[in-house]
């Protein structure tokens, strides 16, 4: 199983999300040879009980780090930390979907609503679809083994970043509008944010060092035991007569004469080439 953590939603707040890509069934070693068996797909009740499973496990394990509050039988999570600075703060506000620092912050994030959408928006789950206290379950997508295209693109799309140039605008009192891929629950269409407010959204859902956004679990883990027998091993090409001069240099290492003289020579083409476009530029005023 591969996961990929995302940690920002769609309106630019902290909003955890985990899509995995999970085989349709698992390994049995027989005699140290893998032999895969296909497991019979979910059904709706399948998905609710692991979707109830998770909130149990994702519970215990926020009440054991204290960011969950049990009060008798109602229950939160705490996120109170406007009085902080920095990063805890800014996370804070964005789970809370505020605004986190400048002249407005405090109040919730400026919102533009389509009273129109209202209607054409659908709260019920889809097919193989749970919800429950606020944690969603959705297991719907599927493909073959062999549409080895659609499983690359899902990845692609999952591995890339969430945020895209072409999506966003100024409107015209100078605030940042993010371009949403599909209204909110709300009939929300789009986002207002200011400019020192987007930076600080931007930077809270920056991960802890060293925790990676892409996981591999079970099998396909980096130091599982039977992943070489699942996977196989790389076969590396072996470097042509040609090429194995080149190869040799390459993996050789530097020496702090050779890495100075790079960057000199680097740092002189883009001189040249500086000096070169000022002289055509004077030539060209000239005429």
């Amino acid at each position: 199983m591969v996961s990929f953590i995302e940690r920002l939603g769609s309106a630019l707040n902290l909003n955890l999300h985990r899509p995995m890509r999970v085989p349709d069934g698992g390994w049995r070693f027989a005699q140290g040879k893998p032999h895969y068996q296909r497991a019979p797909a979910p059904s709706e009740a399948d998905i609710e009980r692991l979707l109830v499973r998770l909130i149990g496990r994702i519970t215990r394990c926020w009440v054991g780090a204290g960011v969950w509050v049990m009060e008798g039988e109602a229950s939160s999570l705490d996120v109170d930390s406007a009085d902080e600075e920095g990063l805890a703060g800014w996370a804070g506000a964005a789970v809370r979907d505020r605004i986190a620092v400048g002249p407005l912050a405090g109040p919730r994030t400026m919102r533009l609503r389509g009273p129109t959408l209202a209607g054409s928006l659908s709260s019920t789950p889809g097919a193989l679809s749970a919800s429950h206290e606020g944690f969603s379950l959705n297991g719907a997508l599927a493909w073959g083994a062999r549409e080895r295209d659609t499983l690359e693109r899902r990845c692609r799309y999952r591995a890339s970043g969430p945020l895209s140039n072409e999506r966003w605008s100024i409107d015209g009192d100078g605030l940042l509008v993010p371009e949403l891929e599909r209204p909110l629950r709300d009939a929300t269409p789009q986002c207002l944010f200011e400019a020192l407010d987007c930076l600080a959204r931007l930077a809270a859902p920056i991960p802890r060092p060293h925790s990676p956004l892409i996981r591999y679990h079970g099998v396909f883990a980096p130091h599982a035991r039977h992943r070489a027998g699942v996977l196989g091993r790389p076969r590396a090409r072996a470097p042509s007569a040609d090429e194995a001069p080149k190869a040799a240099l390459a993996r050789a290492a530097m020496t702090w004469r050779q890495r100075r003289r790079r960057v000199d020579d680097g740092a002189y083409t883009t001189l040249a080439s500086a000096s070169a476009r000022a002289a055509l530029g004077r030539s060209r005023g000239g005429r």
